[in-house]
């Protein structure tokens, strides 16, 4: 349940900040999330545990080079965990997020038959 300790280094995060930005709160929130997708789940080497990941390197990433990753862990069937997936996702939503706002600007989301048109589409 990865999720739980997320939550375990967010709020650690929050108690122990002297003041809390919000650049520096999410800077440290995808710290900790690259730690858990490359030391953890995508590590060559043994796993990092939540507890060295969060306590005592405070979200610091080990792996310093793509030789560090098991890239076999990233086909179909491989994936250890969910948070792999919605990280990549996340990625891609950062890379394309001015291209997705300009294609959902320009659509009429009203129309039933423009909902159908794009469902049609994509199927």
């Amino acid at each position: 349940m990865v999720y739980k300790h997320w939550l375990n280094a967010a709020l650690y995060y929050l108690y122990h900040a002297e003041t809390v930005t919000f650049k520096a709160y999410l800077k440290y929130l995808e710290s900790v999330t690259r730690c858990f997708v490359y030391d953890r789940f995508l590590s060559r080497h043994e796993e990092a545990g939540y507890f060295e990941i969060i306590y005592r390197r405070n979200g610091q990433l080990q792996a310093q080079n793509w030789d560090a990753i098991d890239e076999a862990k990233l086909r179909f069937g491989n994936i250890a965990n969910n948070l792999v997936f919605n990280y990549l996702d996340y990625l891609l939503w950062l890379k394309y997020r001015g291209v997705l706002r300009k294609w959902f600007k320009n659509m009429n989301l009203a129309s039933e038959a423009r909902w159908s048109t794009i469902i049609r589409r994509h199927l």
